[in-house]
């Protein structure tokens, strides 16, 4: 059973409730599902209180819910002064990638979720352009 209701998650993330693009309570309700079985299954046994079970819980739903409109294999070009800089691709740890994410790792004091999260760092690369708008890859 979760630890936190819709409501909780609403409360530190705004999430439309009705209309196009929104996340009704059957949706958040799947995500926090999800949230459950994670902090339930990585940290059931870390020796954490309940309190603190549930509140990893509350900032991985909001993470979840936060990533779930992300495109993940997209490439972003950002001009600096003369320095274009490009990144991308996937990440070492998806909780890394929003503050909720972070949010939930800080509060783990048993370490085991950032254990549990592995895969590839994103991708950093500076570039010189080529013209404005163009970045030159192989540089």
């Amino acid at each position: 059973m979760a630890r936190v209701t819709a409501a909780e998650v609403r409360q530190i993330l705004p999430v439309p409730s009705t209309g196009d693009g929104s996340v009704d309570n059957t949706d958040l309700g799947a995500i926090i599902d999800v949230a459950n079985r994670l902090v339930t299954d990585v940290l059931g046994s870390a020796g954490l209180s309940t309190a603190r079970l549930k509140d990893v819980e509350l900032y991985l739903a909001a993470h979840l819910l936060t990533i779930r409109e992300m495109d993940f294999g997209a490439t972003i070009e950002q001009k600096v002064n003369e320095t274009w800089a490009q990144y991308g691709g996937r990440l070492k740890s998806g909780l890394e990638f929003t503050r909720f994410g972070q949010t939930a790792l800080v509060l783990d004091t048993s370490g085991k979720l950032a254990g549990a999260t592995t895969g590839q760092r994103a991708a950093f690369k500076v570039v010189k352009p080529t013209s404005p708008h163009t970045v030159d890859k192989d540089t």
